[in-house]
């Protein structure tokens, strides 16, 4: 994925490990960021992130319509690259989600049930 990205490449990916049916974000696996980080480590290039929302019409009947919403690009911070490239990877990726969770928060409805959503 690494050099995918550093070549230019694009990927999709689902932050929270897979898709899901719940009112509210799950929490996020730390491949986004690692795949982010180190690419900007490794090529040299910043990777930029499209937050990606999906909020379904009826989200119990397969294959229901669905409204895409993107949010703002983020890129990570010139702080969080090199703390990650100088051996403070954890702290690089806690940065890193903390930032992506609040991009996705900002084009997602959240809620305690579907009856309140």
């Amino acid at each position: 994925m690494i050099n995918h990205l550093g070549n230019g490449g694009s990927i999709g990916i689902f932050p929270e490990g897979g898709s899901h049916d719940q009112t509210d974000i799950l929490p996020f696996k730390a491949g986004i960021a690692f795949m982010a980080l180190g690419t900007s480590v490794t090529h040299n290039v910043p990777v930029t992130i499209i937050p990606c929302g999906l909020k379904y019409f009826n989200h119990k009947e397969f294959r229901s319509k669905v409204l895409v919403e993107f949010g703002r690009p983020y890129v990570a911070t010139n702080e969080m690259v090199e703390m990650y490239k100088t051996g403070d990877k954890r702290k690089a990726v806690s940065m890193f989600l903390k930032d992506i969770e609040e991009r996705m928060r900002e084009i997602i409805f959240t809620a305690p049930s579907y009856n309140e959503l």
